[in-house]
């Protein structure tokens, strides 16, 4: 888990209307709580279904406990991680659909 993902800020943990920051890498959860270390890439990674920002709205007026938070801190990880394999997954499997275009042209005019 990433040490730069942490709740910062002092409250009662409970979710509210999740905001994103975009100039501090930040999700406010209510008026005095905050992640931070969560880049508008990660918070809008999903497309329509934004992962990071489902987990917290799902949870709205609810008090975060450690293992949410952990699971937060995770899951924001797993979608940064994601983002950063991102090119060299699509270089990969381009890569292995020319080969097999190929192996599949080289095979019907055999």
């Amino acid at each position: 888990m990433p040490a730069d993902v942490r709740l910062e800020g002092k409250g009662d943990g409970v979710i509210g209307p999740p905001r994103h920051d975009p100039d501090e890498a930040a999700v406010w959860i209510n008026a005095s709580q905050r992640f931070i270390g969560v880049p508008s890439e990660a918070w809008a990674w999903g497309g329509a279904f934004r992962r990071l920002e489902h987990f917290l709205t799902d949870r709205l007026g609810r008090r975060l406990d450690a293992e949410q938070i952990a699971m937060f801190q995770s899951a924001t990880w797993a979608v940064r991680e994601a983002i950063r394999l991102a090119p060299a997954l699509d270089a990969a499997l381009e890569a292995v659909l020319e080969a097999t275009l190929a192996f599949e042209a080289a095979a019907g005019s055999a």
